[in-house]
């Protein structure tokens, strides 16, 4: 709705103003929660969100996560694993200690980041089935076209909802490939 519209318009702009003066993700994460934390928190509201900066000259993804699901980093050996992430949503605990993390993936490691809705589409009893058959679909189509991934993986979702895809929340899905080098645009 509107409200909701305008509180991403809000931390949007706030993370852009931060990101421009050069902050890493953590402490990124941590200047938003304080700029915006006690606001949202007034108004019962909060934020979820992901911060990563690639730098290309020492290969290292740095992170930092407020209350998304742990994104699972496929790696180029067809081998995947969820990476750590810590932390509330902003506007939860105004002043949390948000942790900077990171990891040095190969070029074309690829990084899956999804919301909760992908795993509240399904009962909790079903959710590791509902995982591994992810897993599954996106290293199967590995290097196809983004979109027939995002597509493979929606006509799975459906398989194991039996057709009953139930979404209570909202479902979002991204998959970021890393630079094959220091040349690569």
């Amino acid at each position: 709705g509107v409200a909701a519209s305008l509180i991403m318009s809000w931390t949007l702009s706030l993370t852009h103003e931060l990101i421009h003066q050069g902050l890493p993700p953590g402490q990124l994460m941590s200047e938003l929660n304080q700029g915006l934390g006690r606001d949202l928190n007034q108004m019962n509201v909060f934020v979820a969100m992901f911060l990563g900066a690639y730098d290309r000259r020492t290969g290292e993804f740095q992170y930092c996560s407020a209350g998304l699901e742990s994104p699972i980093w496929f790696r180029h050996h067809n081998r995947h694993q969820r990476i750590d992430t810590e932390g509330i949503p902003v506007g939860v605990m105004p002043g949390f200690p948000y942790q900077q993390k990171s990891i040095h993936p190969h070029p074309s490691d690829q990084l899956f980041l999804y919301t909760d809705g992908l795993s509240d589409s399904v009962s909790v009893d079903h959710q590791d089935a509902l995982m591994h058959a992810l897993y599954k679909v996106l290293l199967q189509t590995r290097g196809r076209p983004v979109d027939e991934r995002a597509e493979a993986l929606m006509t799975r979702l459906r398989q194991k909802t039996d057709g009953k895809l139930t979404l209570r929340d909202d479902l979002t899905f991204l998959l970021l490939q890393f630079p094959g080098g220091q040349d690569a645009n």
